[in-house]
C-alpha cells in the first residue's frame, strides 16, 4: 500500500476550493510524544526541532519535507525525557513518520511508535474531515487515512454482498 497522505482529502479537496470562492482553511493536526533513553537521542531530535532548520541542522539522514508542503508544519520540543510532536495548522505526517524511523534505525530502537492526525476544515465541506493513523519502526512505516480506510472496508462489504447475492443468501 502507498504511504498515507498528510490528509488523503486534501489533494481532491485542493481541485474542490479552487472552484469556490468562499475559501476555507483546511487543518492538519495532531500531538504526541516519544520517550527518549539517552542524551544522544535527546541531542538527535535538538538537531531535528524546526523543518525551518532542518535544512542546515538535521542528522544527515533526515528526510528532506515534500516538496508540495510549505515547510513540515511541526512544532518539536525537546524534553531531558520526551519529545513532543504538535502541528495545529498544517503538518507533514509522511515527513514525520520517515524521520522518527530514521531516528529509531540511528539508534536501533527495537520498539513500534504509533500516532494519529485529525483533517479538519474551517468550513462545513463534506470531504475535509477526516484523519489517519501511522505505525512506524525501525523496519518500516506504515499508514492510512481515513478516507482510504473507508474506502477499503466499502470494497470488503461490497465484495461480502456480491457473494452473498451469487449464493442465493
Amino acid at each position: 500500500m502507498s504511504k498515507a497522505r498528510a490528509c488523503d482529502a486534501l489533494a481532491h479537496a485542493r481541485v474542490v476550493r479552487a472552484k469556490e470562492t468562499n475559501v476555507a482553511n483546511y487543518y492538519t493536526q495532531f500531538c504526541f510524544g516519544i520517550e527518549l533513553g539517552t542524551s544522544e537521542q535527546k541531542e538527535w531530535w535538538a538537531s531535528v526541532e524546526t523543518y525551518h532548520e532542518c535544512e542546515e541542522s538535521c542528522p544527515e539522514d533526515c528526510p528532506k519535507v515534500n516538496e508540495d508542503h510549505n515547510g513540515a508544519g511541526i512544532d518539536i520540543d525537546v524534553s531531558e525525557a520526551e519529545v513532543y510532536f504538535t502541528a495545529e495548522e498544517g503538518g507533514d505526517v509522511d515527513w514525520l513518520a520517515e524521520t522518527i524511523q530514521k531516528f529509531l534505525l540511528a539508534f536501533n530502537l527495537d520498539t513500534v511508535v504509533t500516532f494519529t492526525w485529525a483533517c479538519t476544515c474551517s468550513k462545513m465541506r463534506a470531504d475535509a474531515f477526516g484523519g489517519g493513523v501511522y505505525a512506524v519502526s525501525r523496519l518500516g512505516t506504515k499508514g492510512i487515512g481515513a478516507f482510504a480506510l473507508a474506502d477499503e472496508y466499502a470494497d470488503e462489504l461490497r465484495a461480502q454482498l456480491a457473494a452473498s447475492v451469487s449464493a442465493g443468501t
